[in-house]
């Protein structure tokens, strides 16, 4: 189950928790929920009363919930505090493990199916804020929001490939995606340039599905991927119970896995989806 943007609304992840475990209830199977960042890992005791209670609710119904850092997310600043979400950091989350955990920019997971060869999962967190130029340093926007050069190469030097990605941000402009924001030609080139890296990693693993948040628009695309294969692409709304949850069966989405001819990663994929 991945949820969109939460920014830190406790009634929206708690009835998230709720409803997975309704699920998991319902179905007799085993369900986990990732969110796909601007959690709402913050500095300060606010940020710590989320997080908190979030790991203690996801414990109680025995659900592993992994949150990945969006462009709001606070890192953390080396001090003995809850409120980063470094100190949530596990880079091998299990479903198996009840409680929250923050799940770093690059990590794979290979989730085991019954009935094949499993699924892989790739997730990456990481944006850069268009609202950056109204927030303050250090207390409401961090440098370390965006994807590095280094973590990309990290990515593409492991020559690992994935069949699902769940990340903040997209390579891609949302079809229909309409905003009054007024964005600085700085910070457009930022968000660009971060855009770009994350066509190098989509480059690199070559998802089959690619689900993410960061726009706070729920839509649904099919986008032009590396060697002439298609990557299906799921945006998730935010903070809304009703449009902001996408529920994927893993055991569906691994029957319907076709193997494509994996070719070697010729650079960033095409930044545009059809309307």
């Amino acid at each position: 189950m991945a949820i969109g943007d939460s920014h830190g609304n406790s009634r929206f992840v708690h009835a998230t928790i709720e409803r997975a475990a309704r699920l998991r209830d319902k179905v007799d199977r085993d369900v986990f929920i990732v969110s796909v960042g601007d959690f709402g890992f913050w500095p300060g005791l606010r940020g710590e009363s989320f997080v908190g209670g979030v790991d203690e609710l996801a414990r109680q119904h025995g659900l592993a919930f992994w949150a990945i850092d969006g462009n709001h997310d606070y890192p953390g600043d080396g001090r003995s505090s809850r409120a980063g979400y470094r100190a949530w950091s596990d880079p091998a989350p299990s479903t198996d493990q009840p409680g929250l955990v923050h799940v770093p920019r690059g990590t794979l997971v290979h989730i085991p199916i019954e009935t094949g060869a499993g699924v892989t999962i790739g997730l990456c967190g990481g944006a850069a804020s268009p609202d950056q130029d109204q927030r303050q340093p250090g207390m409401s926007w961090w440098p370390e929001e965006m994807i590095t050069d280094r973590e990309v190469a990290l990515i593409e030097d492991s020559g690992r490939t994935v069949d699902l990605m769940i990340a903040h941000d997209t390579p891609w402009r949302p079809p229909d995606f309409a905003t009054s924001l007024a964005v600085s030609p700085r910070v457009r080139s930022l968000m660009a340039e971060n855009q770009l890296r994350l066509a190098e990693i989509v480059a690199a693993w070559q998802p089959r599905l690619l689900v993410h948040g960061h726009f706070h628009h729920s839509y649904r695309a099919t986008a032009p991927g590396p060697s002439g294969t298609a990557i299906q692409v799921i945006g998730i709304d935010d903070e809304n119970i009703d449009t902001s949850i996408e529920t994927i069966d893993l055991a569906t989405f691994a029957d319907k896995l076709i193997p494509p001819e994996r070719g070697a990663a010729t650079g960033a994929t095409d930044t545009s989806l059809p309307r």
